[in-house]
């Protein structure tokens, strides 16, 4: 039996993937129970040279790449259709999970039926040095997974918005769960894991967590959450706030019908993401206001159907022509006044 799919998506990875693949490789299965797929996305780089080189000693290993680049959303919906193990574990390229690990992690999985596992991870540097240890989640019996949510984050009075919505990786998933309820990424996005994690577990029945750390996170300034952060990218600022927040808001919808008692922190986060980008926007560079204000023109239909969820600082942003004037003259305001009480 095929235990076991890592899903590994390929873009300019090159300089972390060995560390990647050897965490895969260094466990405690057979190597004919799991496979590693790994995905190039016109990677400009060498990644797919560092995996046909893996290819040449380990047959379950499999490559594949993209025509044209298709951004992680995409990569991620190709690589669950392809996955073969009773499991999959997506797995980002600068990171590694911990040795030894996968029997322990079966014999849960099996023993308690479950669709969905979530544990703990750890914040590393570039060098492997750790900068912190996670622990968001504990040992817990099996639950469905509406009732996890709670047990875990509204009786603690925790924003699950915040705390599980993203990151995936945090969880092995059973390839046939997400397959039936057919969880999707949105495709052509560049942040792939906003809802489907919250999504495959409130659509599942056999929830549970563990506190052990199994995955190890890799923060580094060539991410692209770093790029988003300290680059301020005009384009990414745009779609994590609309594109990402149309996600979200559809998901609320969802939530409405499936489990109304968790919509209302999910109400929040629509909001807050809707009107995310104003900072942003404000402190990034002219160009990138410019790469902003071009992708608004293209999705100007979307943008008018999010008003109800706009504050009146985001409504002046979004005033044809007047915006970008007003995004550079708060601009100069944040500066000054950085300046003066750094």
């Amino acid at each position: 039996m095929l235990k076991f799919s890592f899903l590994i998506a390929l873009y300019n990875g090159e300089q972390y993937l060995t560390k990647l693949l050897d965490s895969l490789l260094v466990q405690d299965i057979p190597y004919d129970e799991y496979e590693i797929i790994c995905l190039d996305d016109c990677s400009p780089d060498n990644s797919s040279d560092v995996v046909r080189t893996y290819q040449k000693k380990y047959l379950n290993i499999r490559l594949y790449k993209n025509e044209t680049n298709c951004k992680i959303a995409t990569n991620v919906n190709k690589l669950i259709d392809w996955a073969n193990g009773k499991y999959f574990w997506t797995l980002g390229q600068d990171d590694y999970i911990e040795p030894n690990c996968l029997n322990r992690v079966w014999r849960k999985l099996e023993s308690d039926n479950l669709d969905v596992l979530v544990f703990n991870y750890r914040r590393v540097n570039q060098f492997c040095k750790t900068l912190e240890e996670i622990h968001e989640v504990e040992n817990t019996k099996v639950m469905l997974g509406t009732r996890w949510i709670e047990h875990q984050y509204t009786e603690k009075n925790r924003d699950y918005c915040y705390y599980i919505l993203g990151y995936e990786w945090r969880a092995i998933f059973r390839t046939k769960h997400w397959k039936q309820n057919n969880i999707r990424c949105v495709d052509g996005l560049s942040w792939e894991d906003t809802v489907i994690m919250m999504k495959a577990i409130v659509y599942a029945k056999n929830v549970a967590s563990i506190d052990d750390i199994l995955y190890n996170y890799r923060k580094h300034v060539a991410s692209i959450s770093s790029n988003s952060n300290h680059i301020k990218r005009g384009d990414y600022i745009f779609e994590f706030s609309f594109q990402v927040g149309d996600e979200v808001e559809r998901f609320y919808y969802e939530l409405i019908e499936l489990a109304p008692d968790l919509a209302t922190n999910m109400y929040k986060q629509i909001i807050w993401r809707y009107n995310y980008f104003a900072f942003d926007l404000v402190c990034t560079t002219q160009e990138q206001k410019k790469k902003f204000y071009e992708r608004y023109s293209q999705y100007k239909e979307l943008v008018k159907q999010k008003r109800n969820w706009l504050n009146w600082r985001s409504k002046i942003l979004l005033i044809p022509y007047v915006g970008y004037y007003v995004a550079c003259l708060c601009e100069i305001i944040y500066r000054t006044k950085k300046l003066i009480f750094k």
